[in-house]
């Protein structure tokens, strides 16, 4: 059995090996005279676009993120060239907001099963032909973190951050270890701040960004006017302090408690976080929840994950 893992985020997809767009381009049943990408699943062909899909707190409302967890299975089992051919038994590994799973974890889980356990489709021109053999959701950003438990249980409370596309999700550990108690979801994703920064760019510069350019300053990117960058980078640090000052209002206090801020969310407000929080840890790889999906998944079957 292979264990797959993907992270089905409002923003990007992950998997341990790839990140792609959370958006697709429904072509129907006319092959697209440029193939880049390309999946067909019961003769409908679709590809990924830059353009992400609008936000679903329930993602099993339409058949998108199924869509997009085919392309998901179809990279990482041509990872490595053509598939061996015959059937494919995975394990799929998925994952909600700790604060969504008590709610939505076994119609996400049925989700993935919606067409049958067997199913076939073509990725790339390989043809696949996919058991959906088991389905486990896990929490969102406790298991980007679970790794690093070891590391933790010297602190009284750790609070775990999540920042991801649409929301930033909180867990806290006591002593390394989960406690419920205090779990909750902000709607502070960088959608938020990358609409927020639109709005201000549009009225102050006239001018109409996407979200790759506000991205790709806050990485350090030069391709805009110094002016426009300089107005990402303030709209920035306003937006994570309003987020430091929401958690400080549900009790996280970053001067006595240390916060591990996870996902690649965390690495836009690396800077102002890093100034305004005494102890913190960064685990910021864009990856990291698919990963730790990956590896729990691995544990629960007894089997190890080789990465």
């Amino acid at each position: 059995m292979e264990i797959i893992a993907v992270d089905t985020g409002n923003r990007l997809v992950k998997t341990p090996h790839f990140v792609f767009n959370a958006g697709i381009v429904r072509h129907g049943r006319r092959l697209p005279a440029i193939r880049t990408d390309m999946l067909c699943f019961k003769g409908e062909y679709y590809s990924i676009t830059e353009q992400r899909n609008p936000y679903l707190k329930d993602k099993s409302l339409d058949d998108t993120y199924y869509i997009l967890s085919l392309f998901a299975i179809g990279k990482e089992l041509c990872r490595n060239g053509a598939p061996a051919p015959g059937k494919h038994q995975v394990f799929l590994a998925v994952g909600l907001p700790p604060t969504h799973i008590p709610f939505l974890r076994d119609s996400y889980s049925q989700y993935f099963l919606s067409h049958g356990k067997e199913i076939n489709f073509e990725y790339n021109g390989n043809q696949l032909n996919v058991e959906i053999a088991r389905v486990t959701v896990y929490p969102q950003g406790f298991s980007a973190a679970a790794d690093l438990l070891g590391q933790l249980k010297d602190y009284p409370r750790t609070y775990i951050v999540d920042i991801g596309g649409y929301t930033t999700d909180v867990v806290m550990l006591a002593k390394g270890k989960p406690d419920m108690s205090f779990c909750h979801s902000f709607n502070f994703g960088v959608i938020h701040m990358d609409n927020a920064i639109q709005r201000v760019v549009s009225s102050q510069h006239d001018v109409e960004l996407e979200d790759d350019h506000i991205e790709s300053t806050l990485m350090g990117g030069v391709t805009l006017p110094p002016d426009i960058q300089a107005t990402i980078r303030r709209e920035a640090e306003r937006y994570a302090n309003d987020l430091m000052r929401s958690l400080r209002e549900k009790g996280v206090d970053p001067s006595v408690n240390m916060l591990l801020f996870v996902g690649g969310g965390s690495e836009l407000f690396r800077g102002v976080l890093s100034r305004v929080c005494p102890n913190v840890l960064f685990k910021t790889d864009v990856t990291a929840n698919a990963m730790g999906y990956a590896k729990m998944a691995a544990r629960s079957a007894g089997v190890a994950y080789p990465g």
